[in-house]
């Protein structure tokens, strides 16, 4: 398939559809960032080592992030 098909296929779509799209495209280049994924790797021993973050908390920094406008 062509770009061109790709991108016909894509001004047809809802923005639903698009929104997924978009976030399968981020995926798809996260996966194959070692960066990325060293840094989900890093995280998850965090996690699995007992430094978790309760749902109180989290709570409190998306407001934090959203009053900073982030």
């Amino acid at each position: 398939m062509s770009v061109a098909a790709i991108k016909q296929q894509i001004d047809q779509m809802t923005e639903d559809e698009r929104f997924y799209v978009a976030a399968y495209i981020q995926h798809l280049e996260n996966e194959e960032d070692a960066g990325y994924r060293a840094a989900v790797a890093d995280a998850s021993s965090r996690m699995d080592s007992g430094k978790k973050v309760s749902f109180e908390e989290l709570v409190a920094r998306h407001d934090a992030l959203e009053r900073a406008g982030k």
